[in-house]
């Protein structure tokens, strides 16, 4: 293996670290900026994108802003991080925040088709303001005059600011799912349709295709004879005038200013996404120095996105390809989930991550910003640096060397512009998406060809198609409706010269939209066909050799295990084998249809070691186990002899439950107080109980200044003892408060979780026991601008308050569901603590505690053999992480199936001491609470006040200590 590359893995440049959005979300202050940077990098982030997003005070691309741009920069370099820049105001990039909109001419138009008198009529339409847009609207990205402003109102300011660190410590810039069609803002009718439009486009469409389109609007709506040539006409220039005028002009300014352009275009995930609103998601990514995309949610969906992306980045040589990952997938999120999702990407070609989300504040709505936040505010945030280490040498060693496919899939993206608007394609999404899971599940090694970059970079050469960097010797047609005359001539030379050819008995009837005659069935003659996705794979598996086979102990085909193959230099490729499973152990034997020395590279210390095979003629049998969400990276060097024999294996001789656990916490105990009554303006008496949050989202609406009081009421049993309890208020010195009647002073100097979160005392004499009421005054501002989503500094923002202490949660009910995986509780009380167990903290009275629960015990080793190895395993996981210590010394993080740990070093004989820290995340602190699924795979701001799904109760997650053993092996 390469010196080079072996150092690399052990030690991998800080550009090879996740990046995160940081959420610039707040009033900005320099020395915070640089406080969160040093945050980052303990936590092995390698710095982060400075993103403005909902919340943010200091005004964006102000004198005040590019300053905070500049220091955090500058710390950066002497930290060894890196910045990276973001090109908008939240997103899509293009407005400049308003900027650049107001111009009129730069505003995003639309052609409005409509009925009137029963016949279709046409107006070219202003899309209407928004208060996303700043009380703007969104560009025309078709428009090259318009992209020019945005790149001077933008990318040139930052150039002038920050130039002189491109290329080093400021690495790319990312853009934002810029689009060609965004009508936020406007109102929909029946009979009324909207289409992408742009200045003289009518011209530049005569000038192309010799008509005039506004007298054909009528085959954009209505299927009738010749519809699809239209529309792939349409279509096709819609895309190239966006791929040209937004995409090209920003990289050429890119490539010129020696900045790597990266980020993501919206709607990559679907044929019908694309159309609606990029055209062509893979000739985009030809304009990225970096390609990217996003996903979203608590799940392994849309394959398709990511393998779009390495495709184009496989075949133009780009080296690295970024994902915006994790964003909606909740607080709740673990560290084993992380890996689950991050492997999955890596797998699809995926190698440089870009976390969603950390966030600067938590204040106000900006907590509920498409969580989770993966940042210092966690309580497993000490623990995240070994999984971004695993990560960072992942995406090292998968960026070095050659992908290895040997099929290309033409991509139907053109057939969905022929057919947008119908039912068929729907059709074409389909069996695309079973197309490209089955090709992944059967191991079967692809990238896709899209037909705009093969009529740029394809060849045939020697029995092969090259794809710019990539050759391919077997192609796939998949059910389309029509191909390029350029591909059929492609396709034809290829299977002249050996190649062999893959088509679906739904075979493309037209020719760049038209009929031609002749042309196709001459095509369709040289071709394999297959009916379905199960007949391809039959036929695939008797004509294209697979270099890797992964089997069962039955001998049959794991579809969870998902491979990515390289080749680092002629004599050495590496493999990263993933199970994309987060349950399914499976003890596997891989075939590897070559020979030589075999390494197993860990990711998570950056070791390699020797791994003995079995030849079998000329592949090699090695054996692996995959628990659920694991993964293997084995280098192969082919001019080296391979180690034989068998492994030595160990078995269980013993498994013993550990008792006699002292436990305790670090943090005080939590009652969050998310609903009250309020009276504002003339109100002469209190409203129901409403959640906060509704509360200010009432007052918001109202958009006044004025009064405003809140009544929050909690209860006490009667042997409660109140000492130490505490308030905390974000904002808490805009308060007057009273509680039972009493005045309680506001002013504070300390903070609990985020700096906006005050912490207030409370006097033991002012609380009562059975009911106590807390009213809170004070003069509400709203917090942005009418019509925008610029905040202000004034405004005010109402949210849940939290009672902290020494106590335990006295509950009316409390319902475990799921196996006791989550809890429903309804009616809290104080009360006094109790001596805690090894049970579930829901069911001990902590059911929104946040921080780290603590278990000491002792063991004894009788007789330390050192053929033995022992194991502390955590037969329930009930929590993010857990760190073990044994004998004052630290062993390592827990956070990953099988949940085990190896300890043998550390034990001794005679009398040891096991200190376990089981961490928490900020779920059952910040929720969301009231939803009936008490585990959505999707949680975005509306999941907090989702009125449709809105349960009384409170829901909240596992965590404790459950059972943990210590399980000894020996040969």
């Amino acid at each position: 293996m390469n010196k080079n590359i072996k150092e690399g893995f052990k030690n991998p440049e800080v550009i090879y670290r996740s990046a995160p959005f940081w959420s610039w979300n707040d009033n900005l202050e320099v020395e915070e900026l640089c406080h969160q940077l040093d945050r980052m990098k303990e936590g092995g982030f390698g710095g982060g994108f400075m993103h403005s997003r909902v919340g943010l005070i200091t005004p964006y691309l102000s004198e005040e802003w590019l300053k905070c741009i500049e220091e955090t920069t500058k710390y950066a370099k002497k930290s060894g991080l890196k910045t990276y820049l973001y090109d908008e105001d939240r997103w899509p990039s293009g407005f400049a925040g308003g900027i650049a909109t107001k111009r009129k001419r730069n505003r995003t138009k639309s052609l409005k088709i409509f009925k009137k008198r029963n016949k279709w009529s046409y107006e070219i339409d202003q899309t209407g303001s928004s208060e996303w847009f700043n009380g703007s609207t969104y560009i025309d990205t078709m428009r090259e005059e318009t992209v020019g402003e945005f790149i001077q109102s933008t990318y040139e300011v930052y150039r002038n600011t920050v130039g002189s660190f491109f290329n080093s410590t400021i690495p790319a810039i990312f853009t934002d799912e810029p689009n060609y069609f965004s009508r936020c803002g406007s109102r929909w009718e029946k009979n009324t349709y909207y289409f992408p439009w742009t200045d003289n486009f009518e011209k530049l469409f005569k000038k192309k295709y010799g008509y005039n389109i506004l007298e054909k609007i009528k085959a954009l709506i209505e299927e009738i004879p010749g519809f699809e040539t239209i529309r792939y006409h349409y279509y096709r220039l819609i895309t190239e005038l966006f791929a040209q005028n937004f995409g090209r002009k920003i990289y050429d300014w890119c490539k010129k200013n020696q900045i790597q352009l990266t980020g993501h275009y919206l709607a990559e995930d679907t044929l019908e996404g694309q159309i609606s609103v990029i055209g062509d998601a893979m000739v985009l990514y030809e304009s990225m120095q970096w390609p990217g995309v996003d996903h979203l949610g608590r799940n392994l969906d849309h394959p398709l996105t990511l393998k779009q992306c390495s495709s184009v980045a496989h075949q133009l040589g780009k080296e690295r390809v970024l994902s915006e990952l994790y964003g909606c997938s909740g607080q709740s999120f673990t560290l084993a989930e992380r890996k689950w999702i991050g492997d999955w990407h890596i797998v699809l070609g995926i190698n440089f991550f870009c976390p969603h989300l950390y966030l600067y504040s938590l204040r106000g709505t900006r907590k509920r910003d498409y969580p989770p936040t993966i940042s210092h505010h966690q309580p497993y945030w000490k623990y995240n640096k070994p999984l971004e280490d695993y990560f960072a040498r992942l995406n090292f060693i998968l960026s070095k060397g050659t992908f290895k496919a040997n099929i290309l899939v033409v991509h139907p993206i053109e057939s969905s512009w022929c057919v947008r608007g119908t039912d068929e394609i729907k059709e074409l999404d389909d069996s695309l998406a079973k197309i490209t899971q089955s090709l992944l599940e059967n191991k079967f090694e692809y990238d896709f060809g899209n037909e705009s970059l093969m009529e740029k970079y394809a060849s045939v050469e020697d029995g092969k198609l090259i794809m710019g960097k990539m050759s391919y010797e077997f192609v796939i047609i998949t059910p389309s409706v029509t191909i390029r005359r350029r591909t059929i001539s492609l396709l034809k030379e290829f299977y002249a010269s050996g190649g062999k050819i893959f088509a679906s008995e739904k075979f493309p009837s037209l020719v760049e939209g038209k009929s031609e005659r002749g042309v196709l069935p001459e095509l369709r003659k040289r071709c394999v066909m297959y009916k379905s996705t199960e007949h391809l794979i039959t036929l695939l598996k008797k004509s294209v050799p697979c270099e890797i086979e992964i089997r069962d102990e039955k001998g049959e085909n794991i579809p969870e295990i998902f491979i990515h193959r390289r080749e680092l230099d002629p004599s050495t490729s590496v493999v990263f084998f993933a199970n994309t499973s987060i349950k399914r152990y499976v003890s596997a034997q891989l075939k590897i249809k070559s020979v030589g020395k075999v390494w197993e590279a860990d990711p998570f210390t950056g070791k390699l070691e020797t791994v003995s095979v079995n030849k079998m003629g000329g592949a090699m049998i090695i054996n692996c186990d995959f628990h659920g969400v694991s993964s293997h990276l084995l280098v192969i060097e082919n001019r080296r002899k391979p180690v034989t024999g068998k492994e030595e294996k160990v078995n269980l001789k013993n498994s013993k439950k550990l008792t006699n656990w002292n436990l305790w916490l670090d943090k005080p105990n939590v009652l969050i107080l998310d609903f009250c009554r309020y009276k504002s303006g003339k109100m002469k008496s209190w409203s129901k109980f409403l959640p906060v949050i509704k509360v200010q989202d009432i007052l918001e609406k109202e958009n006044r200044r004025g009064k405003i009081s809140l009544l929050f009421e909690f209860k006490v049993e009667k042997d409660f003892v109140p000492e130490n309890l505490n308030l905390v208020i974000e904002q808490a010195e805009r308060y007057h408060i009273l509680l039972n009647g009493k005045k309680i002073s506001s002013v504070s100097s300390n903070w609990w979780l985020d700096k906006s979160f005050k912490i207030v005392t409370l006097p033991s004499d002012a609380i009562k026991k059975g009911k106590n009421q807390l009213v809170l005054t004070a003069l509400f501002i709203p917090p942005k601008k009418r019509g925008t989503l610029i905040f202000t500094k004034d405004g005010i923002e109402l949210e849940t308050i939290y009672l902290l202490g020494n106590f335990s949660l006295k509950t009316r009910k409390t319902e475990a569901r799921n196996g006791g995986c989550y809890y429903f509780h309804t009616g809290f009380s104080l009360s006094n603590p109790q001596q805690l167990t090894d049970k579930d903290l829901n069911v001990q009275g902590y059911p929104f505690y946040t921080g780290s629960l603590l278990a000491e015990t002792e063991i004894e080793i009788k007789d330390k053999d050192h053929s033995r190895r022992y194991f502390i395993r955590f037969d329930e996981f009930r929590a993010v992480a857990a760190g073990v210590t044994i004998n004052s010394k630290y062993s390592g993080v827990v956070y990953l199936p099988p949940y085990h740990i190896e300890v043998t070093k550390l034990l001794k004989k005679g009398r040891n001491t096991i200190l376990l820290e089981i961490v928490s995340s900020l779920r059952n602190l910040l929720g969301p609470h009231h939803q009936k699924d008490p585990n959505p795979e999707f949680v975005d701001p509306n999941s907090f006040l989702d009125m449709e799904n809105w349960s009384q109760a409170y829901s909240t997650h596992a965590f404790g200590l459950g059972r943990i053993s210590l399980l000894t092996y020996s040969k």
